[in-house]
């Protein structure tokens, strides 16, 4: 943990994004690891949850900001790497069917932002650069965990 991040503001981070329900997903998804070229980019998308009903009227708009945006500060400071580019995309709106565990039939929304890490040593599909292994313990240490989508 970085000297900067106290295990009390550590603490607030994680009951902050485990009351909005924040999850990530890792792109690109190694799904075909046929594919032979190598990989030197990766993204992290950072997803908290919305009220689909209202999503510019609802609390959530401002919190999951302003939480995501702490998320992304934290992030970027414990997963530091001088040799590689950060790219963070402008906030957006993630459409998502019910998590498989939920009975409603009814449409996820999320707030979003993605962290788009490039120019790292090329990596084979199959394997997983250390920066991404170390973003994926901080979220951990967080109870930040990867989105659940049923698939039909």
């Amino acid at each position: 943990m970085s000297s900067n991040v106290t295990p009390a503001e550590l603490q607030k981070l994680r009951e902050t994004l485990r009351q909005i329900q924040v999850f990530y997903e890792i792109l690109p998804a190694r799904a075909d690891p046929s594919l032979e070229a190598p990989v030197d980019w990766f993204a992290v998308v950072l997803h908290a949850e919305a009220d689909a009903r209202h999503p510019l009227d609802g609390w959530e708009g401002p919190v999951a900001i302003a939480a995501l945006q702490e998320l992304v500060g934290f992030l970027v400071n414990q997963a530091a790497d001088p040799s590689c580019e950060l790219n963070l995309s402008p906030w957006y709106y993630t459409a998502a069917p019910p998590a498989a565990d939920r009975s409603s039939a009814a449409l996820r929304l999320f707030r979003s932002v993605s962290l788009a890490f490039s120019n790292l040593p090329a990596y084979p599909r199959e394997e997983e650069p250390t920066l991404l292994a170390e973003i994926r313990a901080q979220l951990h240490k967080l109870n930040v965990g990867p989105i659940e989508i049923a698939r039909g």
